[in-house]
């Protein structure tokens, strides 16, 4: 047995009975509701008056004020000619967008670029741990 003291349940006294409620009052009748009052009589408006028309903008008559001025030409303009570039395939715009992402690729180990713990077996391959199948 264990070493703990024993300990009893505390003992809870009976509870006591809750006293008889008390009788509701009888029922009253509902008042009848009395007459609503007329409403009040009310003279009716006149409709609004119509907002104002602006006056209208002056005619003008004189055709130099109407019409834009002559394009001018600058010695740039006709000199040079527009330069008709070839739409990229997808494939290009592809492999353009994946460009960035080459920081990120362990480079593949090779005679030019060794990385730094490789060894080269006796044939001069390099056995780097990221190439499978190198040993021959």
């Amino acid at each position: 047995m264990c070493s703990a003291p024993s300990v009893s349940a505390p003992k809870i006294a009976e509870p006591e009975p809750l006293p008889a409620p008390k009788p509701l009052p009888p029922p009253q009748p509902m008042p009848t509701p009395a007459a609503p009052p007329p409403p009040p009589s009310v003279a009716p408006t006149p409709p609004p008056k119509p907002a104002p028309i602006p006056a209208p903008a002056p005619i003008v008559q004189d055709k130099a004020q109407i019409q834009a001025p002559p394009p001018v030409e600058t010695a740039a303009a006709g000199e040079t000619e527009p330069i008709v570039k070839r739409r990229k395939s997808a494939r290009t715009q592809q492999q353009q967008a994946n460009t960035g992402t080459g920081a990120l690729r362990i480079p593949l180990s090779t005679k030019a670029n060794k990385p730094a713990g490789a060894s080269t077996s006796g044939k001069g391959l390099s056995s780097g741990l990221n190439i499978p199948g190198t040993s021959l």
